[in-house]
Formats: C-alpha cells, structure tokens, sequence
C-alpha cells in the first residue's frame, strides 16, 4: 500500500484524576489542649481554665470538616479537567484521521471523482510506468500513523480511567471509512462475482489514464475491456495484431488491460479480471476478492494490507465520458497518440552537411541570427533569435540534455554567421566543463565557471561595461539599432543553470534585467537555461524572452513556465534533446535537437579560416608574475602621454617653497603594478604619487608579498626614467619621471633591529627639525619599514612610547617637508592604531580570512581569499604588484663609535667585575673607585704608562654627587649595562639614549650634547 502520510505524529494522553491528599483526625492536636487545660486547673484552681479544654477538640472538628470539602472541590475540578481534557484528546485524534484521510484521497482520486473533474483535473498525465503508481480501491479501515504517548499515565490508575485511554488508544490505531490505496506497478488480478470485478478493474484503468501520459504510454485491452468503447477513445496509443484486431484474453482472463512505456522495454502494469483464484495470472501480486457479501484484498506482499473494503465503481458510460474529455484535452495539447513523430535522435553533423556554405561569399547578415539546430515534423527548424528573440529562456530537468542543446543551438548559429556577426559568451554554472570544446570556435570571447568566484565577479563588472560601449559606438555612428552599425557583432551570452548563477550572485538580477531591456538595440542577447524557471526567471526578462525552449521537465508548472501548457512535462525521459519550441503567439512545436560531438565544434572552427579577433567584452586578468620592466615601460608611455595633455589639477597639501622645490627636482610619481578595471574593460597601472598620496602602509598576512612589495617600490623609486621618459613635448625641462625619480629621491630602511632604527628614526626627525626652521626641503626622502609591527614590538616600553610619537610626527609633518614613509605591517595592532590614522592611503595584500581583512579598515564585499603573492586592493582596484629584480633595501646599521685608547676613561658599571676584564684586555690600566669624594681626579691624574679608567658601581657614583659632572670635562664619561633609571640619575637628564643592542659590547658615552652608542677599539 501506498502512504505518504506524516510519519510519527504523537499525540499525549490527558493526565490522570489526581486524589486529594489523604487526611487523618488530629488527635494528638485535640488532646493536647484538653490536658494543659486541666493542669491549669489543678494549678490554678479555677474552673475557667477548663474552658480552654473544648478549644483542641472543636479545632481538629473543623479542621476536618474543612479538609472533607476541599477534597470534594479538588475531585470535582479533576473530574472536569479529565473530562474535557478526554474530548480535547479525541477531538486531536478525530482532526488528525481527517487529514490522514484527506492526504490518501488526494494520494489517489476515486475514478468517479475524475470523471466529473476530468476538465480542471491539474495533476493527470504526471507519472511513468516505472514510478509507483497508486490507484484507489475503496473504503475501509486502515492503521494510522499516530502515536498515542503517556504510557506513564496508565500506570496506577482506576478502571474507569483505564477505559478511557483503552478507548482513546484504539480510536487512533485506525482510520475508519477511509480510502484505501495500493501501487498497481505490482499488478492487480481481480476474481470473484463477475459484474463487481469487472467494474472495479473498469475503475482502476481509468485511473492509469489519467496518471499516464498518452504520449509516452501505451495500452493494450483484452477480452471485455477490448470490446468496450471507452477503451478505444483515450488518448494513449492502443498496441493491435498485425491484423487489426484487439489481441484476445490469455487463458482464464475475462478481460484485462495492460500499460506500458513506448520505446521502453520495462515490463507492463496488469489489471486482470478472471473467475477464480487459481486463474489469477503471474506477476499479479494484489489479488482481490470480489464476493457476493464482501470485497477483500485477501494477496498482498505486505500481509498488514490485506483487508475488507468498500470498492469505488465504475460504469461503462462513466468510463467513456471521461475518455472523451481527455482525448479532447490531449489533442489540444498536442499529446494525443497520431501516427505523425519526430526522430528520437540526431547526429549534429547531419544537419551540417545540409547547409550550403562558402565563406568567400558569406554576407553580413546584421538583421538576423537565422540558425537550424533541431528538426520538427515538418523538416529542419529555424530559429532565429533576433526575430523569435530577441532573448530565450530555455527549461529542462537533470538528464534531458540542456547542455547539449546550447551546444548544438551556439554551433549552429556559428556554422551560418562569421565572427564579425555574432560572438558567444558562454557561463556555466554547474562546475561542469561543458562549453569548454566551444572555446576552438573564432566566435568564442569567453568562457565563465563558477570555479573562479573572482573571475566571475570581474567578468560580470565588465558586461556593464559592454553595454556602456555599445551605447557610445552607436551614439558615435549617430544609428539608432547595432543593424546600422558594421564594426560592432552581436553578442550571445549563454547561460547554462541561470538559479545556480542566481543563488551565488542574486545582485545580478539587475544587470540581466538591463540587458533584456536594452538588448534588441545593443545587439546582446541572452539564453538562458534553468532547470525551473517559475520563480527563478524574474518577470522584466520573461516579458522580453519571446523565445521559449522546454525540454522534459518534472511538473507541469514548470512546463507552463517555459511553454504555456504541461504538455513538456510529459516528454520521455529516455529522449535526450527533446523539446518544445514556441515563440510569440504560435503555437508549440515539438522538435528533436542534434547532439554535436567534439569533431562537429572542430568542423564548425575550421569553416572560418580567417584570422578573426573580434573585441572581448573584457581584458585577461592580471597575471601572477609581472616584471617592474614592464611596469616602467608602460609608466614612460602614460608620462608622455601626460606631458602631451594639459596638467590636471590636482590638490597639494605642500607650501608654495615645498611646491617650489619639487617643481625644480620633479613631481614623484612611482608605478609599481597592474590594476585590474573590469568596469572600464583595461587594465592600467598602479601609482603611488606621495605629493599626492602622502604615506602608505602595506597590510597582509606572511606570505602575501609586504617584503616584495617594499622592495618594488623602491626599486621603481629609485631607478633611473628610460629613456625620453622626461622629455616634454613642447621641449622644455623634464618636470616627471614616470618611473621614478631616480636621484630626485632618498630611500632610507628600517629593519627589525631597534638600535639602527631608531637611529634612522632619529636622523629623520632631526632633518625634519631643519627642514621647518631653514625652509630646506629635500628633493624627496622616503623611510621604507617592513613589518613596522614587529619593530615596535621589540622596543621596551619607553622606548616604543618615543619612537610612536617620533613615527606619529614624520607621518603627520613630513609630507609637507617631503619626507615619506613607507611600512607594512601583518595588521593594525593597538600600538599601530595611532600611526595609521596617518597614513590616507592603504595597499592591502591577501589576508588570512574576511575578519581581519575587514578589522585592517577594508569593505567585506572587497575580500578575496585567493589572491596569489603581491595580489591586493589598491585604491578599490585589484591590483598585482610588480616583482623587482632588486632585494628590499638593507636598514641602516646602528652608528657606533669607537673609543680612542688614549682617552681617560670614567666608567660607571652595573657589573665592575666584567668592564674590568673587558677594559684590562683592551689596554687600559683599571683602577677602582676607593677613598674619600673628591679624591676622584687624583686617581685619574696619577702617573701610569697607559690610559687609567676609573670604575666604581652605579651606587658609588651616586654617592658621589657631581662627581661624574665634573669628571666629564677633562675624561671620558662611560655607563655600562645601567637601566634607563640609572643613566638618568647619573646623566642628570630626562633625554633617553640611543638604545643598545643585548651582547653587542656597546657602551654609553655621556657628553654635554647628549648619550651616543661607543664600544672598546679591538
């Protein structure tokens, strides 16, 4: 039997009564009372005390009495909620079978109730032989589905409780009168009373009728039912003798009738009627007893089927009255059975040879894309998508060969247009290589996959584009439609799973919507190939897509979508390529589209020998490795250009003296990649101008290219311009160097060492300082900084205060005195976050995932998890920096000085034990601080054949106070391994002193300008 009821429903049976808490008379509360009151008594002596006595006995009376009548309040109120709780149980169960019942009766539809719905009937013709095919027998009982839950509330209850949820448990085990369905793919034979059997079997071939396509299915009547009119006025193909006539009944068959699939060899459905059981035929497996005084399926694989029932019945003049409303309704459709057929295949390259061709003497055909891909019953089909057009919407299910129509459809348009005619744009969105043989074709411009997200993307910003070119091509010829127009082909964009690319670019919606609408006049057209179109394809393309294609689809919704009838529903499965083809107001045709194969694309190719380049509707993507040599050459051809223009105006943020300056070396501008511009169908090259930029920071996680990408920008900074680079057109001094500014420009390093760092640091911010007070602006000084993240983090914490506000105040000042940085980072940490705040302008390389993308300051929508080394967003352009032959810049080295062996040395140590050895060995005679204060200068002076230094701890100088102040004048002044607390107290200044490197032997040197880094001589 068949059920596609809801499975495992549960219903919950109601609560038990619950008894009211037991109660017991108070004793010990009512003689409690009665014996204090007699002590009193015997006490006191008064006779009033013995009042009190009454007191506990009345109490635990009413006490009683009170707990009696709520228990009868409790109970009543049980009673009630059980009683309706029982109704609202059943009433659950009651509304439950109704829709179990409704859900069987639309599962199969008594014959009767089809017969007098055949004209409105929506769900006929929908299924094969090979599916389940559920007819309906009668009425009866059958188990439900529901469960009933509370086997916990059966336990401990009375009788009468028990025979309610006995009641109610056996109400939701069984439907009542309700229909009764089963699968006929497993045969039914039918015995019994004759005129019953013969009814019943009546009925459930109607009902195969109706379930069955009459354009794929057959039928073959015996005996009775071959003599009965019914049967020879459906709609299905009725299969004859050689003679003629109705094949006669097998054996004991007192009529049968058989359905199968046409061209298919798959076993037949059997309804037999026969007198007795041990007449039923094989492969009969429901056997069905038709007595006098019951009707019983008594055979049924599934023993639990097999049951008494009420049978639905069919008459004769029933059965004929539906048979002729549906062969009225299949002959309107066009599926009624007729001797007229298309072919059930064909070879791609027979309708080849048909067509006469020459392309000497091919002419433009600028009014029509006339091609034959398919043949009809009345010959070869020409569909032209201009005049039929000018878009189409092509449906079909997995399997009835959708691809291998738009190949077929794109090949024939090929073989009849050149490539000056028509070009393709071929997407697939199906992660299949379907298209990808069509890219031999001269005609092909691209092929987009739903592999490449990024590719894809640009891909689609440059049809925009398209359309924008084609608008001013034909406001440039001053034509109103592409047909005026010679230069410019048509251009057939292909969409194969147009949902897919939907679901993964619902924003496209608009772009194709624009298309349909401009289309005709621009000369795009769309196909478009959807597996369900209702809901998918959006009313402002439908409305424009006059062409329509159905090939099998699963419903008739979908089929009505496409074509305006089911009838597409109905088309074998077997039949790849067969479809329905309307446009305008004409009616269906029903067609057989070729099948190409690979020698058929490569046939196509070589018809068009010439070397056609027709325009691409777009530019390759950028390429992974890109030479700044080419960056440089394409850089000198954008410079002339530029010096042959008037100057653009462009906003500067330098004081007319820095302006002045910068007229007189040149204006910077360095080109250090590609830029990807799918709207405006080119690429063009990336610029980092810092007049105009200011300072730039590189983010991206290890591996993205930061490192090479500073080395490419110095590189191109500093290379020398090619030749005629700089030379004006009108003659006059060089002003721009295109891919430079060669000696116009100063590149200074920061590495990870924090000593030579800060150093670097330090000089800047000092040449800063004279650039302000002079008014002396460099030709252009640019501090490069890889991983400035990782630098900061290895200052200690005074240090990295400093050298922040040092770095805040370049970012901040020295684009006005010409002074730029250039760092990269991994990302913005919190002790970065001041820094970049500065810096306007952000090259921002692949990161690890779309947060930290997003947390560096970058739109979500930007984010591109693929992006190969030196790939990036650069001014919200894709771009792909340029490799340099030259490695990243060295940093400066930290600037040591080193001690004189005859200096005198005053040394102030931490560890006076090791600067004793370390000075010994270097050839000093060592004295230690001893004596009174003040006796420092005589153990310096004192007559020795080598230069003394005198070392004492940090504590004994300070106990000393002035003393190294005044040592100073006439001796060198040395701190060895002192904390910055240390030097400050004996360099009685707040200044911090240039870092030293852990292990590297340096010193302190402590002088009236200042701290600087010293070491011993070797």
């Amino acid at each position: 039997m068949t059920d596609t009821r809801t499975t495992d429903p549960r219903i919950t049976l109601p609560a038990a009564l619950q008894p009211a808490a037991p109660f017991r008379f108070p004793v010990v509360a009512a003689t409690v009372p009665v014996v204090a009151s007699v002590a009193i008594w015997l006490i006191t002596g008064s006779m009033f005390a013995l009042i009190f006595a009454a007191l506990g006995p009345l109490a635990a009376i009413g006490t009683y009495i009170d707990s009696r009548v709520s228990a009868r309040k409790v109970l009543r109120a049980e009673t009630t909620r059980f009683a309706r709780d029982l109704s609202s149980t059943q009433s659950a169960i009651e509304a439950y079978h109704r829709r179990e019942s409704g859900d069987l009766a639309e599962l199969a539809p008594p014959a009767i109730v089809l017969v007098d719905e055949v004209k409105t009937d929506s769900s006929r013709w929908m299924r094969e032989p090979r599916e389940v095919l559920p007819v309906h027998l009668g009425y009866g009982t059958v188990r439900s589905n529901l469960v009933i839950d509370g086997g916990g509330a059966r336990d401990h209850v009375d009788s009468t409780t028990a025979q309610h949820y006995q009641r109610l448990t056996d109400l939701a085990a069984n439907l009542q009168d309700a229909p009764i369905a089963v699968n006929a793919r497993l045969g039914i034979a039918i015995f019994g009373n004759e005129l019953l059997s013969l009814a019943l079997a009546r009925a459930l071939a109607i009902q195969l009728a109706r379930s069955l396509s009459p354009k794929t299915s057959w039928l073959r009547p015996r005996g009775v039912f071959s003599a009965e009119l019914w049967s020879s006025r459906l709609p299905h193909r009725v299969l004859r003798t050689d003679g003629g006539v109705q094949e006669p009944t097998i054996g004991h068959e007192l009529a049968s009738v058989h359905w199968g699939q046409l061209g298919d060899d798959a076993p037949s459905v059997s309804i037999s009627v026969v007198s007795l059981e041990q007449q039923v035929p094989s492969g009969h497996r429901i056997i069905i007893h038709a007595g006098g005084d019951s009707i019983a399926v008594v055979g049924h694989p599934d023993k639990h089927q097999r049951r008494e029932f009420a049978p639905s019945f069919l008459g004769r003049e029933q059965a004929l009255v539906w048979a002729l409303a549906a062969h009225e309704i299949a002959s309107r459709d066009g599926l009624a059975s007729s001797d007229e057929s298309v072919p059930d295949s064909l070879a791609f390259e027979e309708l080849l040879s048909q067509l006469e061709f020459s392309p000497e003497g091919t002419v433009r055909r600028a009014h029509s894309l006339e091609s034959r891909p398919a043949v009809g019953s009345n010959g070869r089909l020409v569909v032209d998508l201009v005049a039929h057009g000018p878009h189409a919407i092509v449906g079909g299910t997995t399997g009835s060969g959708k691809s291998e129509l738009l190949i077929s459809w794109v090949l024939a348009m090929a073989a009849e247009a050149s490539p000056d005619d028509v070009t393709f744009l071929l997407i697939d969105f199906k992660g299949g290589s379907a298209f990808a043989h069509l890219a031999q074709l001269p005609h092909t411009v691209g092929i987009i996959t739903d592999l490449d997200e990024a590719a894809a993307s640009r891909a689609f910003s440059s049809l925009r584009a398209e359309l924008q070119h084609r608008e001013r091509s034909l406001a440039r010829a001053n034509a109103r439609d592409i047909s005026e127009v010679d230069a410019l082909p048509r251009l057939v964009i292909v969409v194969d799973e147009f949902a897919a690319m939907m679901g993964d670019y619902p924003e496209l919606h608009a772009l194709f919507s624009d298309i349909a609408a401009r289309g005709r006049s621009l000369g795009v057209h769309l196909i478009l190939c959807t597996q369900r179109p209702s809901g998918v394809v959006r009313d402002s393309l439908l409305a424009n897509a006059d062409l329509r294609i159905s090939l099998r689809v699963n419903n008739g919704a979908d089929s009505s979508a496409v074509i305006g009838s089911d009838r597409a529903a109905e088309l074998p499965a077997r039949i790849k390529g067969r479809a329905w083809v309307a446009h305008g107001s004409s009616s269906a045709e029903l067609v057989q589209f070729a099948l190409a194969t690979t020698h058929d694309v490569l046939s196509v190719a070589e018809r068009w020998p010439a070397d056609y380049s027709p325009r691409r509707p777009w530019c390759e993507p950028l390429a992974e490795y890109i030479p700044l040599a080419t960056i440089a050459e394409l850089g000198a051809a954008r410079g002339n250009t530029a010096a042959a223009s008037p100057p653009r105006a462009r906003q500067s943020a330098l004081p007319q003296s820095a302006r002045d300056a910068r007229d007189a070396v040149g204006t910077i501008s360095v080109y250090f990649g590609l830029t990807d511009l799918p709207d405006e169908q080119r690429q063009g090259v990336a610029e980092w101008a810092p007049e105009e930029d200011g300072n730039l920071l590189i983010l991206g996680s290890p591996g993205s290219g930061k490192s090479t990408t500073i080395a490419t920008i110095v590189a191109a900074a500093t290379a020398d311009p090619p030749a005629g680079a700089n030379a004006p057109a009108n003659g006059s001094e060089p002003t721009a160097d295109p891919a430079g500014v060669g000696s116009n420009i100063t590149v200074l390093a920061g590495g990870l060492e924090p000593a030579g760092f800060w150093d670097t640091v330090s000089a800047l911010h000092a040449q800063l300082d004279r650039a302000i007070s002079q008014r002396d602006h460099p030709r252009g000084i640019v501090l490069a900084i890889d991983d400035l993240d990782a630098v900061i983090s290895r200052f200690d914490d005074e240090y990295r205060s400093t050298v922040l506000d040092r770095l805040a105040r370049l970012l901040r000042e020295g684009p006005s005195q010409r002074i730029w940085v250039v760092a990269s980072a991994q990302r913005v940490t919190p002790a970065l976050q001041s820094l970049a705040q500065l810096i306007p302008h952000v090259l921002r390389l692949r990161f690890a995932n779309r947060q930290e993308f997003v947390l560096s300051g970058g739109v979500p929508a930007e984010y591109t998890a693929s992006l190969p080394p030196g790939g990036g967003k650069w001014k919200g352009a894709r771009v792909q920096v340029a490799v340099s032959a030259h490695y990243p810049p060295a940093p400066q080295s930290a600037a040591v000085a080193t001690i004189q062996r005859t200096e005198k040395l005053v040394v102030a140590s931490s560890r006076p034990a090791a600067t004793t050895a370390a000075l010994t060995a270097a050839g000093w005679h060592v004295r230690m601080l001893d004596g009174a204060p003040g006796s420092e200068r005589e153990l310096l002076i004192a007559d020795n054949s080598r230069p003394i230094a005198l070392i004492g701890s940090i504590d004994e100088w300070q106990s000393r106070w002035g003393a190294l102040g005044l040592l100073r004048t006439h001796s060198t002044v040395l701190l060895d391994g002192c904390s910055l607390s240390d030097y400050r107290q004996l360099a009685r200044t707040r200044e911090l002193p240039p870092p030293l490197t852990a292990g590297a032997g340096h010193y302190w040197k402590i002088s009236e300008s200042g701290a600087e880094r010293v070491r011993l001589p070797l």
